[in-house]
């Protein structure tokens, strides 16, 4: 038989406690438990409480038993009055939208909400369980959501981030591990690469001018053992090897044979000043090469 009435959610240790009504208390009891369990209760206040102080300090208690339905609002109206503000229940009359339906926020009521808390940082444990949450789930965007993100992404092109944040982004993605793509993404970021048409002009003064300023920069001891961990067991595969081997084909090689020379060219320019190391870089050999020369008359750099 069902139980209707009045019923209390009772924080033991405090006395404060959660006022509710229903037509069947019993089964109102096993819901109010099981949210309160997966942590999605509609009352924050009392959540909050129940993972503070755990299950073991809340006593479920039916507080009067009501048999005309129509005066649950009433009654209960009566025991909230008594034991207010002792009480988890947000507003003050049972009514009110505030006991069970949220009510819309004005545009500066949210703007003081994401203000309060923007730049809070998270703890471990909260940024893994909103990990664990996203995990698997699709979060596919409406038409409009979309409209509005083009439209976003529109207005930011062209923008450079200063050297501080580029600095702040760097030192928050240091050391994070991306792990391997799936063989789907793979295929998708070919097909977006190959669709890539050429760069713009200013783009490539942009990439050229980017090189030149790298140029000549020294690695430190930890980047290079960190590229050569990163490149341990790394094998290139046939196509790869192919598509070098039809890259390189027809170009010049970096040091090219050269004629043989009379040694008394290269002792001349030596008598007038030049130095070995000068000579060599002039025909692309090494000063060692320079100095068989001079022992042997003539050679050719092979």
């Amino acid at each position: 038989m069902k139980l209707s009435g009045i019923y209390a959610i009772v924080h033991e240790a405090s006395g404060r406690q959660y006022i509710g009504s229903s037509v069947d208390i019993v089964a109102r009891f096993r819901n109010h438990r099981r949210e309160l369990k997966r942590g999605h209760h509609g009352n924050t206040r009392l959540q909050r409480a129940w993972v503070k102080y755990g299950e073991e300090a809340f006593a479920f208690v039916a507080r009067e038993s009501v048999q005309d339905t129509s005066t649950l609002a009433e009654r209960e109206q009566v025991w909230f009055d008594r034991f207010f503000p002792d009480v988890y229940n947000q507003g003050t009359i049972v009514s009110s939208p505030l006991l069970g339906v949220a009510l819309p926020q004005s545009p500066e009521h949210r703007a003081k909400i994401g203000a309060a808390h923007r730049g809070r940082p998270k703890s471990l444990t909260h940024r893994e369980a909103l990990s664990r949450s996203h995990v698997g789930v699709p979060h596919p965007y409406t038409p409009a959501q979309r409209e509005k993100i083009i439209r976003a992404n529109k207005a930011h092109r062209g923008f450079h981030l200063s050297q501080e944040a580029r600095h702040k982004i760097g030192e928050a993605q240091r050391g994070r591990k991306r792990g391997p793509f799936t063989a789907e993404h793979l295929a998708h970021i070919r097909e977006a690469c190959s669709k890539r048409g050429p760069l713009s002009p200013a783009h490539y003064a942009a990439v050229c001018a980017a090189h030149a300023q790298r140029r000549g920069k020294r690695l430190t001891p930890e980047h290079r053992e960190k590229l050569r961990r990163a490149r341990l067991g790394r094998t290139w595969t046939a196509a790869t090897r192919e598509r070098f081997t039809l890259a390189q084909r027809g170009k010049p090689k970096r040091r090219p044979k050269i004629e043989k020379l009379p040694i008394k060219d290269i002792r001349a320019r030596i008598v007038a000043g030049e130095t070995r190391r000068a000579l060599a870089k002039e025909h692309h050999v090494s000063p060692p090469t320079i100095a068989r020369m001079l022992k042997m008359g003539t050679v050719e750099a092979v």
